[in-house]
């Protein structure tokens, strides 16, 4: 009986330590710092879907550009010249004024013909030409409207052609890449052919992290926590501080992974896209961390 108390009462300590050690072991894994590599916020690349020349050129390599922002332009003559007929039909009111006015004018010999045929002044023939006179005016009035609208959104579709010999840039962010071949810049005058790219439009102000953080340290892990992002390569570890955008649902079950993005604001530019990092989701492990690295 002492015997068997004794086997029992060590398998409860074996219990006891194993769960105390695994406890331990989440812990340290919810301390861990995990290396990644930061990706822009918005990363282009532009080009044109029509062939052209190269008519203007309002940017170089580094220039700073704002969302709607034209940034190189293509020879549009043909364009331009059918933008200009269409807006002077779109805004011709001539055959629309002159259309009123012949209906003003079958509008009161409807009057006057209404007025003498119940007086029996008028014979049928006759009030039946004027009041189907009264009628062909009204379509032409349509007519004359349906026209000018026609044109409006003819002018709206040649505006809209017209957009695809302007490259305006999309996003805010710096001219990255600028040349149509590897050495050969885009200059004014020549040629780039369609569907040609030619120029590269970063944005980093904001990085993306998609880090293979393990598992156990992810349990707790939720959209919207902390995270402490420091460059790997910078000797005074200048720690910025990132959120969780995302925590996948499926592990990897090879590498006891899950994926986890972190958005980091980066308007000071502190961190570079492509850069190695190190994260934290632990604040005061990430301060003792950078603290040692400056030491």
């Amino acid at each position: 009986m002492n015997h068997a108390f004794a086997t029992r009462f060590a398998a409860r300590q074996h219990l006891v330590i194993a769960a105390v050690m695994i406890v331990f072991m989440g812990a340290s894994a919810a301390r861990a710092e995990i290396e990644a590599v930061t990706s822009a916020h918005a990363d282009l690349h532009l080009g044109f879907a029509v062939p052209g020349r190269v008519i203007a050129k309002h940017v170089e390599l580094g220039t700073a550009v704002k969302q709607g922002d034209v940034l190189i332009e293509l020879d549009n003559l043909v364009g331009e010249a059918a933008i200009k007929v269409q807006k002077m039909r779109a805004e011709n009111q001539v055959p629309k004024e002159a259309a009123e006015a012949e209906l003003a004018l079958a509008n009161v010999e409807l009057q006057v013909a209404e007025d003498l045929f119940r007086k029996n002044a008028m014979g049928s023939l006759e009030f039946r030409r004027i009041r189907s006179n009264h009628k062909v005016q009204q379509l032409r009035v349509a007519q004359a409207d349906m026209e000018m609208r026609l044109a409006a959104a003819q002018l709206k579709q040649a505006e809209a052609d017209a957009t695809r010999y302007k490259m305006i840039a999309p996003i805010d962010g710096v001219i990255e890449k600028l040349e149509k071949e590897k050495g050969e810049d885009v200059a004014v005058g020549e040629p780039v052919e369609g569907g040609q790219i030619i120029l590269r439009l970063v944005n980093v102000r904001k990085l993306h992290i998609d880090a293979a953080v393990p598992t156990a340290q992810t349990l707790n892990l939720k959209k919207g926590d902390k995270a402490w992002v420091r460059a790997s390569m910078r000797s005074e570890s200048k720690r910025v501080e990132g959120v969780v955008t995302h925590v996948a649902k499926i592990a990897d079950y090879a590498s006891r992974t899950r994926l986890v993005r972190i958005e980091i604001p980066n308007e000071q530019e502190h961190l570079g896209a492509g850069w190695h990092v190190v994260i934290s989701f632990d604040e005061a492990r990430a301060t003792t961390a950078a603290s040692h690295d400056m030491k």
